[in-house]
């Protein structure tokens, strides 16, 4: 002011994660950092993946696994938490920077391995119950947004008939059908 006085706001933003686990009624804090976002969680619901996006994460961000009855949780690497395989076993990840590509990461013994796009920028990714391929949205240059079915051995994503695209799809059971929002 003209008087000489100054008023300071500062915001901090904290995302939690929280969660109810094998029938208890009282809830359990899972947050790890300073901004924990749950992506996904196993079939057997006890593991949960989530990413850290805030100063916690790192200049690059980093995801992480955690069990519902561990105390911690393990880094499984740079980057931003995208999908758990059906078994438990792997864990797909988007580099940040790079909307190209996806990290295949063990979380038993084995090898990453990296899956390209082909030229798709990836939005999002879900596992099919088998385990063996993707459900993805994303687009191809200068196209619209598409879902795809990508397989795990990195051949190119194919689009779904009808150009369809829905925003937090999930996959059924018996792999036949998904559900999303759309526009």
């Amino acid at each position: 002011s003209s008087a000489g006085r100054v008023l300071v706001a500062r915001e901090q933003l904290h995302g939690i994660m929280t969660g109810f686990f094998d029938g208890s009624s009282k809830e359990k804090d899972l947050t790890w950092f300073d901004y924990s976002t749950v992506t996904d969680i196993s079939a057997d619901g006890h593991v949960v993946l989530f990413g850290e996006t805030g100063e916690g994460g790192g200049a690059h961000h980093a995801v992480y696994v955690r069990h519902a009855d561990s105390a911690s949780a393990v880094r499984v690497g740079e980057g931003f938490a995208m999908a758990i395989s059906p078994d438990g076993n792997w864990v797909i990840t988007r580099p940040d920077g790079n909307q190209t590509a996806l990290n295949l990461v063990p979380l038993t013994p084995g090898q990453s391995r990296v899956i390209s796009g082909h030229g798709l920028t990836y939005d999002f990714v879900r596992f099919f119950p088998g385990g063996d391929r993707l459900l993805v949205g994303g687009s191809m240059a200068g196209e619209p947004p598409h879902l795809y079915l990508q397989a795990l051995d990195g051949s190119k994503p194919v689009a779904l008939r009808g150009g369809v695209y829905l925003a937090h799809p999930e996959v059924s059971g018996d792999g036949r059908r998904i559900a999303g929002v759309d526009g």
